[in-house]
């Protein structure tokens, strides 16, 4: 879901900030499709593909970009 994305994201750009990571269930998991659409709508242009950030703002759009890429390639609602 969003909300749990969006976390999962914020975790993985600030961990000091945001504790641990939380665990997900295979099932749970998206499969990145390389297209970097992440990259291209992030304001600060980090590829958060690559690991945590220190620059990320944390604003979700690259979390909105994927979902919509994902949606376009059959994966998710």
């Amino acid at each position: 879901d969003p909300t749990t994305a969006q976390d999962y994201v914020f975790r993985a750009a600030h961990p000091l900030l945001a504790g641990p990571m939380p665990t997900f269930s295979a099932d749970r998991l998206g499969d990145c499709i390389d297209c970097a659409a992440c990259v291209t709508a992030c304001p600060m242009q980090l590829d958060i593909r690559q690991g945590p950030q220190a620059d990320c703002l944390a604003c979700g759009a690259c979390l909105e970009a994927c979902a919509q890429q994902q949606h376009r390639a059959g994966f998710g609602p």
